[in-house]
């Protein structure tokens, strides 16, 4: 009984012990965390308030030494890309890096402080502006973000941007154009001689990009350039247009429009058919075509191979309305006496496909007028207008055919292995 009483005070002494050990470790890390805060504010009083910090004056020892500052971009997503009006839109954060010789500390003078945040409000800001932006100059980044500062006075801003920047389309190999966009930062106000930008050490690179459902990312490079006695820092990216989408729902259907249009020739003059086919061909070309001219820029200097091959089909179905009519005219024609001498040689030598255009018939004689003349003439009576359409037909459609084929293989190949034909 007395043991187990003893066992009894020893768990609560135990206990209470536990508890005054967390007392005390929870104690002592309030007076650390008051302590921590109360020389952050003192730091940040000394920094701003005891030596007179100016965010408006560029923070320099020596006037005539320019402040460095180096850029990284980080391109999360390509927002849209507007070949009609040749701009591009691109989501990311940069990295600057500068020295501001001016925030300076020792740590260990400073209770082992080795950074803080500021907002980017409380310290002077290089004055960087997108150099080929399509939208009105405005200044980078936003009033919540913080700025990281070290205690040798390195200042890192990232700002995150939605950059809406021009870029000239080269459209003659539509749809399997490659593009190369650039995105260029300069000071608006300051020169080399007050803020040198610099690539940095990571220069342009990808975070949790997200891929563009139009665009693939080729490439992406950076570099520095000397433009009216400022520095210009650009991020060059390279794109390659993803075409699956422009062949199977536009280049597929005219194709098969313009195989459609040679076809005409196969219907039967007679048949009253051919005058609408034709027109319906017609509509459908003017009706791509139309399509088309919306995606392509209209301030091109240059025209996209696959748009001069459907404008070409839309001129060649033209063509063949044309043609049909003038047909269905000759085909309606009565005949009186015998058909043109090379008419007939052209119908036999296609409906027959035997050539006796090198025979020539004896000339008619006065003689043959009494006699049996009906084997000298009589097959070459046999044939009358709408024999010699038939014939024409067969010549067209194979023209026609071999002709659509051969240049819809032609401007495909240059569309997609950068030929140009001049």
């Amino acid at each position: 009984m007395l043991l187990a009483v003893n066992a009894k005070g020893d768990g609560r002494n135990s206990t209470l012990c536990y508890i005054a050990i967390c007392t005390c470790i929870l104690i002592c890390a309030l007076n650390a965390h008051a302590q921590n805060t109360e020389d952050i504010k003192n730091l940040k009083t000394e920094l701003f308030t005891s030596r007179n910090y100016n965010k408006k004056v560029r923070p320099v020892s020596d006037r005539d030494t320019p402040t460095k500052v180096s850029i990284d971009f980080a391109l999360v997503c390509i927002n849209n890309f507007d070949d009609a009006s040749q701009t591009i839109k691109t989501t990311g954060f940069l990295t600057l890096k500068w020295t501001d010789e001016l925030l300076t500390w020792k740590p260990e003078e400073n209770a082992e402080i080795k950074s803080m945040l500021f907002t980017q409000e409380e310290v002077w800001k290089p004055d960087i502006t997108l150099d080929n932006g399509v939208d009105s100059k405005q200044a980078l980044g936003q009033s919540f973000i913080q700025v990281v500062l070290e205690h040798n006075g390195t200042i890192t801003w990232n700002p995150y941007e939605v950059f809406n920047t021009g870029c000239t389309v080269n459209i003659v190999h539509f749809p399997f154009d490659t593009q190369s966009c650039d995105i260029r930062f300069v000071t608006w106000m300051s020169g080399k001689e007050e803020v040198a930008l610099a690539v940095g050490d990571l220069g342009f690179y990808t975070s949790s990009f997200e891929k563009n459902g139009k665009w693939h990312v080729t490439g992406m490079s950076t570099y520095e350039e000397d433009a009216d006695g400022k520095i210009v820092v650009g991020f060059k990216i390279d794109l390659k247009r993803r075409s699956s989408h422009y062949i199977l729902f536009l280049i597929l259907p005219a194709v098969l429009l313009s195989i459609l249009n040679t076809f005409v020739f196969v219907l039967p003059a007679g048949s009253g058919e051919k005058v609408g086919y034709t027109l319906a061909v017609f509509l459908s070309y003017a009706l791509f075509y139309s399509i088309l001219s919306t995606s392509l820029p209209r301030n091109s200097d240059v025209i996209s191979t696959v748009a001069a091959y459907l404008f070409f089909m839309m001129f060649l179905s033209t063509f063949t309305t044309v043609i049909t009519i003038v047909e269905l005219r000759v085909h309606n024609k009565e005949t009186h006496g015998r058909l043109p001498l090379p008419v007939m040689k052209f119908v036999r030598l296609i409906l027959h496909q035997r050539c006796v255009c090198c025979s020539k018939p004896d000339d008619f004689r006065e003689d043959y007028l009494d006699g049996d003349w009906t084997s000298v003439i009589g097959p070459w009576l046999a044939y009358d207008w709408k024999d010699f359409i038939d014939a024409l037909d067969i010549v067209l459609f194979w023209v026609f055919l071999i002709g659509t084929i051969a240049t819809t293989v032609m401007s495909l190949v240059c569309a997609s292995s950068h030929i140009i034909l001049l």
